[in-house]
């Protein structure tokens, strides 16, 4: 879906916001290799420029990208999933009994932290299209 949007001419503004959204999704795979230092708060949506300077582009940098990419200890990976998931529970309970979110919790950005962090675990296999974000 990502791909098709960026082939896109003209976009529709649904769809420009949807996709601003998803650089959100970004996040955790950038911090999992060390492109980005740390996580951002989940009371936040990221700041940008450390995005924009980590991702590749033009394409033609791809292989330096892959070079230094260093994958995070796997149990740093999971302390940071088990924040955005607990965080995305509380989010969630919150909505169902039609209350604010708790603590300043950005409910936006830890939906697509999550989805971002359960790609990178492998959460049951999923492509990431079908990412599920169940909590």
């Amino acid at each position: 879906r990502e791909l098709a949007f960026v082939m896109t001419n003209e976009p529709r503004r649904k769809e420009i916001i949807a996709f601003t959204w998803h650089t959100e999704r970004l996040v955790p795979l950038l911090w999992a290799i060390q492109k980005i230092p740390s996580m951002p708060p989940p009371t936040s949506q990221c700041e940008t420029a450390p995005i924009k300077s980590a991702v590749v582009w033009p394409p033609a940098q791809t292989k330096t990208f892959l070079e230094t990419a260093v994958l995070r200890r796997e149990e740093e990976i999971e302390d940071e999933y088990e924040l955005i998931y607990h965080a995305h529970w509380r989010v969630r309970d919150a909505q169902i009994k039609n209350l604010p979110a708790p603590d300043g919790l950005d409910g936006g950005a830890i939906f697509e932290r999550h989805w971002g962090f359960n790609w990178v675990i492998g959460y049951f296999g999923q492509p990431w299209d079908e990412i599920k974000t169940d909590t």
